[in-house]
């Protein structure tokens, strides 16, 4: 896509990774809060304040542990490792 496209003319999106839906704000909503993909970072913190034994969970800001390969997180609230992975 060239980038000098007015963004009126580009194709919308309404759907971004994991089925989040595009709210026409340039935010996702992701089940509990928004996601903000200019700074790739959720607006709000996290309910679920982390484990200490997790380093990456502690960041309330970030999608499943900055790790979205591994994690999903359906409910908006905490990463879950067993949801889109299969074992080998």
């Amino acid at each position: 896509m060239d980038n000098s496209t007015p963004p009126s003319n580009r194709l919308a999106m309404n759907f971004g990774y994991r089925g989040y839906v595009n709210e026409g704000n340039g935010l996702y909503f992701a089940q509990a809060r928004y996601y903000n993909p200019e700074i790739g970072w959720f607006v709000s913190e996290d309910t679920y304040k982390g484990d200490v034994w997790s380093l990456q969970s502690l960041n309330w800001y970030v999608y499943v542990e900055n790790n979205p390969v591994r994690y999903v997180d359906p409910s908006g609230y905490f990463p879950n490792p067993y949801i889109g992975t299969s074992k080998t």
